[in-house]
């Protein structure tokens, strides 16, 4: 299962490890920001119901523990899974079932997104998104010293530009690229906004783009963009 933060299903029992910087020959940001427009179909990745319910467990329980569970989070080393614990609320071979679940993915449907840069900010590149794809406007890349990028979102800037690589068992193959990061997913409070960008490539030269942007504001949701593109020779 990929364990990167824009998929947060059992990501709760890796600790850090969502986006890992292990691989020396992730490309370098602006080969992935390349501007012109292109055609992406849109993907549905998506865990079994079981699997949900088994997250949910996990998200209650820990809800009501949080300096546990963070005390936990520091011990573990990244890339390490968890040790099991009865306190996360499931059994063990409940979380062995979460631990190991693997997504599916479905070709959704079909648009585009464009990479485009303005003379008069040089160096920054806008992400727009065609039909369908109104979540991903908002989106830039501002480049920073020693090829770091930050990433502008409705909400803020997000930054701790990571590399991953993820194994071959992803539902999307191996890809390399970058995760970016702002706020944290707390659920059960109020207010709460967070978002996270992952910006990769797999070996087949395709583009994956994938977006979550979540906003609550006195409980209500203000904002929530859920969004996993790869660029594709399709049509809508």
């Amino acid at each position: 299962m990929l364990r990167t933060r824009w998929l947060l299903t059992a990501a709760l029992l890796f600790g850090h490890a969502y986006g890992q910087a292990t691989a020396p020959a992730v490309p370098p940001v602006p080969t992935l920001l390349t501007p012109g427009k292109v055609t992406v179909e849109i993907l549905n990745v998506v865990f079994p119901d079981d699997v949900l319910a088994l997250e949910a467990r996990v998200q209650e329980a820990i809800r009501g523990r949080p300096a546990w569970y963070l005390d936990l989070l520091a011990r573990t080393s990244e890339s390490e899974l968890i040790p099991y614990d009865v306190r996360l609320g499931i059994s063990e071979a409940e979380f062995q079932r979460l631990a190991t679940a693997r997504r599916t993915v479905t070709v959704t449907g079909c648009s585009t997104i464009t990479l485009l840069t303005i003379k008069e900010v040089p160096g920054q590149v806008y992400l727009r998104g065609g039909s369908g794809l109104d979540g991903l406007n908002g989106v830039s890349f501002r480049p920073s010293s020693g090829g770091i990028y930050w990433v502008n979102t409705r909400i803020g800037t997000a930054s701790g530009q990571r590399a991953f690589t993820t194994s071959a068992d992803d539902p999307l193959g191996v890809h390399s690229g970058y995760t970016w990061f702002l706020g944290t997913r707390r659920d059960g409070q109020l207010n709460n906004q967070w978002a996270v960008l992952d910006l990769s490539r797999d070996q087949t030269g395709r583009l994956i783009v994938a977006y979550v942007l979540q906003e609550r504001r006195d409980g209500q949701a203000v904002r929530n963009v859920n969004v996993v593109v790869r660029t594709a020779n399709c049509q809508s």
